[in-house]
């Protein structure tokens, strides 16, 4: 059976809203909602993918990939014009956009049989209640 290479695994992190730390255990407490026992299973869960599992999960991380770098690319210039020449711009493109790459995210979670980091903040990045802060 194949495996998620490395980079894969950050990037189902990441799209999934959870940090990528080397070591999870020691942000841990019963009190204080974290990222660890939700980042258990979805560690835990490419471990387990069949080798069709794998190829669908792939499949999601390419059409994220592509959806993000659209955002990050083209789709982020175009916020200065609504007509370009005869062309004109989808208003809604930018909306539209992110509600697919969210759909999609769901999509990866749902076949890792996991859940989107219910911590993260609403534009997809990490949240601040991912980790425990101690002052030394």
């Amino acid at each position: 059976m194949a495996a998620l290479t490395e980079t894969e695994q950050a990037e189902v992190l990441r799209f999934l809203g959870y940090a990528n730390w080397e070591e999870l255990a020691s942000s841990y407490r019963w009190d204080y909602p974290t990222l660890v026992p939700t980042t258990y299973i979805v560690a835990d869960a490419w471990n387990r993918l069949s080798d069709e599992g794998l190829d669908m999960v792939r499949r999601d991380l390419e059409i994220l990939r592509k959806i993000e770098g659209i955002l990050a690319g083209g789709a982020l210039c175009r916020l200065a014009s609504v007509k370009v020449g005869d062309i004109t711009l989808n208003p809604n493109e930018l909306t539209q956009l992110r509600q697919e790459w969210e759909r999609w995210k769901q999509q990866l979670s749902d076949d890792l049989g996991a859940q989107i980091n219910p911590y993260r903040k609403l534009d997809g990045s990490v949240g601040g209640r991912n980790g425990r802060v101690v002052n030394c």
